[in-house]
């Protein structure tokens, strides 16, 4: 795995953080594939291409007040990069903080993303503390 895709899952998570919609569509092929995780609420459909992707972080993100993700490790695993993370959320109007565990799991070619599977545990949503 070249050192250059763990680049790029870095540079997308710190767009991500950033709310950088700039660097994070220059991040993915344009043939992209993004897999929500298993019982996503929101369609629970892949979403294709850049657009429909940054579409759906887009409205995950209005869904908080504030939001980041906290990467806990970053690693190549068979070919992919995988990330561990925990999802820091507070709620509009609540003030409700989560800290909820997830995963990506993310293939790359290129220097840029063509498939992202993403993964929440929520059963070890927690608040802060």
């Amino acid at each position: 795995m070249p050192d250059e895709d763990l680049a790029l899952v870095r540079r997308l998570v710190d767009a991500w953080n950033d709310n950088d919609w700039t660097q994070m569509a220059a991040a993915l092929d344009d043939d992209v594939v993004g897999v929500p995780p298993e019982g996503w609420p929101e369609g629970g459909s892949d979403a294709h291409g850049p657009k429909e992707i940054l579409r759906q972080f887009e409205r995950l993100k209005d869904s908080w007040e504030e939001e980041r993700v906290e990467p806990r490790e970053i690693r190549e695993e068979g070919g992919e990069i995988v990330v561990d993370a925990v999802w820091v959320t507070r709620g509009h109007g609540s003030g409700i903080e989560l800290q909820v565990p997830v995963s990506i799991r993310v293939t790359a070619r290129g220097g840029k993303i063509i498939r992202a599977e993403f993964g929440v545990d929520d059963s070890g949503a927690r608040p802060p503390g």
